[in-house]
């Protein structure tokens, strides 16, 4: 192996992107998509900025693709920092199994496969999302189901009887219940890998941005939440979405000297929305004026 130190980043544009802007410096960057044309479009862009830059397909869904992936990226040298962004959105995925697949199965499979490699001051971030935060709006998980999301083996994930005789019935789509419950269940997953990574000197917390302006972002804007984005938005104390920068800046926090005591943990980067959609929007837990926030 190299002795050379990388920036894994998974996730080839919006916050992938600006992540490797920001934190690679003189360190080789192991990029990963699953389009080998997005990938050869970010690695011209980054090369002619000035940086070192390797590329690798790879398929979050596929376990073995993950582990493929991973080991390709330890053999060119020691790994510093993992950034995982990669995923899909209420309006870009096709189905709840999509989103389960992607969203909770891939981070796990990417939490897992890391650790081997893992050594001496490595960091990894994985990209939630703020929806995990919006558990007010969604029935509770048992104390049992969220013990088993964090520690269960990656092969049982899916196994525990409370999630197999699930069936949401509410009045918000499935999907949106889908992603809400992947992206809750990255944090408990995070939390419960933080042990094994601190045994080898290494760290991982993750991050949840609210609405960011990145290709994915735009399509929720356009899609059939639309209206609830931008609702949620407009109630909220800054008014705006983030840019891939607002989260680039908290990766490279989290990845710095700066919060070497800081493990296991989450970082919510959402201008306040969930705290003013719970405490504003909301009243005694229901939608004051704007239904269609929850609803869409």
């Amino acid at each position: 192996m190299s002795s050379k130190h990388v920036v894994v980043i998974i996730g080839a544009s919006g916050i992938g992107l600006a992540a490797a802007r920001r934190i690679a410096g003189n360190r080789k960057i192991f990029l990963g998509a699953r389009s080998q044309k997005t990938l050869n479009a970010a690695k011209e862009s980054l090369v002619d900025e000035g940086f070192e830059i390797v590329t690798h397909e790879i398929l979050i869904s596929s376990l073995e693709s993950v582990r493929t992936f991973v080991a390709a990226a330890a053999s060119h040298g020691i790994i510093d920092v993992v950034v995982h962004t990669s995923g899909v959105s209420p309006s870009t995925a096709t189905s709840v199994e999509e989103v389960i697949q992607v969203d909770l199965l891939g981070t796990a499979y990417v939490i897992d496969a890391f650790l081997e490699y893992a050594s001496e001051e490595t960091s990894v971030i994985c990209v939630s999302s703020s929806a995990a935060y919006m558990s007010f709006a969604w029935p509770t998980l048992s104390a049992s189901l969220q013990r088993h999301l964090a520690l269960a083996p990656v092969s049982e994930l899916l196994s525990h009887e409370d999630y197999q005789n699930f069936e949401y019935s509410g009045p918000q789509s499935k999907i949106l219940w889908a992603y809400w419950f992947a992206k809750y269940s990255n944090l408990l997953r995070v939390q419960g890998a933080a042990i094994a990574y601190g045994k080898k000197g290494a760290r991982i917390n993750s991050i949840s941005p609210g609405l960011t302006m990145t290709k994915m972002g735009r399509a929720e804007c356009e899609g059939e939440n639309g209206e609830g984005m931008k609702a949620m938005m407009e109630s909220s104390p800054i008014k705006r979405a983030a840019t891939p920068y607002d989260v680039a800046n908290a990766i490279a926090f989290l990845v710095g000297s700066e919060s070497s005591y800081i493990t296991g943990s989450d970082l919510k980067i959402d201008g306040g929305v969930v705290s003013s959609m719970r405490w504003d929007v909301l009243k005694d837990g229901l939608p004051v004026d704007e239904v269609e926030v929850l609803e869409r």
